[in-house]
C-alpha cells in the first residue's frame, strides 16, 4: 500500500476553485471525487466544449483549471492560447489532461508555460502529486 502525504496548506482560505474541462463525463466524475476528497472547500465546474470553457473562463477566476486537448468546439490548444491572455495576471494553475499530445500541443504546452501535464489514464496519486507540486511552487512565491 502506498501512503500519500499531501503538503497543503489551503485551509484557511476560502474555497478553491477549479475549471474542469473534458468533452468525457466520467473523466470529470473521477477529478471531481479525487479533488474533492483533497481539498476542504472547494468549487467545482465542469464543462464538456471548449466554447463553454472560454466563457466560464472570461467570466469567473480559478485557482486550477484543467483542459483536454481534444474537445467539440474549440480545441484545447486554442483554449489554453485564449485563457493564458486572461490568466496571466492571475496565479490560476493550469494543467493539460490528454492521453494524446502531439507536436502542436507540445509546442503550446511548452510556450505557454502550462503547470503539467496529467496524462490519461490517471490515478488519484498523480492528481496529489500535481497538487503538491503546485502548494510548493505557491510557497515559493510568497
Amino acid at each position: 500500500m502506498v501512503k500519500l502525504i499531501l503538503f497543503i496548506n489551503w485551509v484557511l482560505m476560502e474555497a478553491i476553485k477549479i475549471l474542469l474541462v473534458d468533452d468525457d463525463q466520467d473523466i470529470c466524475e473521477i477529478m471531481t471525487g479525487y479533488l474533492v476528497d483533497i481539498f476542504e472547500e472547494i468549487e467545482i465546474v465542469c464543462v464538456h466544449d471548449g466554447a463553454k470553457a472560454l466563457h466560464n473562463i472570461n467570466f469567473h477566476s480559478y485557482d486550477f483549471i484543467f483542459f483536454d486537448l481534444k474537445l467539440p468546439s474549440i480545441n484545447g490548444v486554442d483554449l489554453i492560447k485564449a485563457t493564458k491572455k486572461k490568466c496571466e495576471l492571475d496565479e490560476t494553475e493550469i494543467y493539460v489532461i490528454s492521453g494524446n499530445i502531439d507536436l502542436m500541443a507540445k509546442k503550446c504546452i511548452a510556450e505557454f508555460h502550462i503547470r503539467g501535464v496529467i496524462q490519461k489514464p490517471f490515478n488519484y496519486s498523480d492528481i496529489v502529486e500535481m497538487i503538491n507540486l503546485s502548494e510548493r511552487r505557491k510557497a515559493l512565491r510568497n
